[in-house]
């Protein structure tokens, strides 16, 4: 199995349509891309300067799994829009 998680923090400019978009397409992610097999999209309820803002947990099968979420379409345009209205720190590991 491998595990891959993402911590986004929005930068202060990025306008509120900006950030409800983001959330459209994470949470549209799967309905799209058959090689998830887990995914949770969580949502900082708690403002503060020192934590990130949205967390995306998800799960594979396997490396190629991982490849194929990687390397879709709808990845493509996430990151496109995301590198525009914040910054991440991603992990991949095995489980």
């Amino acid at each position: 199995m491998i595990g891959h998680v993402v911590m986004f923090k929005f930068h202060k400019r990025s306008s509120s349509e900006d950030r409800e978009h983001a959330l459209f397409l994470l949470r549209r992610m799967p309905e799209v891309v058959p090689s998830i097999k887990e995914w949770q999209i969580g949502q900082q309820y708690v403002y503060s300067e020192k934590r990130w803002d949205i967390v995306e947990i998800a799960t594979f099968d396997n490396e190629e799994e991982l490849d194929l979420f990687q390397s879709s379409s709808m990845h493509k345009e996430l990151t496109t829009h995301m590198k525009k209205i914040s910054d991440w720190h991603a992990v991949d590991f095995t489980y």
